[in-house]
């Protein structure tokens, strides 16, 4: 990512969340996942990584469904944001 993008994505951190079209993809995302996903059985032993996490909202739709989460994006604003996300559940996210 380039750091125009890097600082783009750190300004839009606080309110990437409440963005209509971020929560319908994800919603989208999470339920094409889970269609694709082994059953939960299975699913709940798995350690998921997710690349370009931004605030986390699959990051944390996951969580539940597997032993564990990484979620890593290059804007630390964005994972500020998740690190506060986190920090009102009890996800297995790291």
């Amino acid at each position: 990512m380039t750091e125009a993008n890097t600082a783009r994505f750190n300004e839009e951190a606080l309110s990437w969340d409440s963005n209509p079209s971020v929560q319908l993809a994800t919603a989208l995302a999470h339920k094409a996942y889970l269609a694709r996903l082994p059953p939960p059985e299975i699913l709940s032993t798995y350690d998921i990584m997710d690349l370009g996490c931004g605030t986390g909202l699959l990051s944390l739709a996951l969580a539940p469904s597997v032993r564990s989460v990484t979620a890593i994006d290059a804007a630390e604003g964005m994972i500020a944001a998740l690190r506060y996300q986190r920090s009102l559940s009890s996800s297995p996210l790291r």
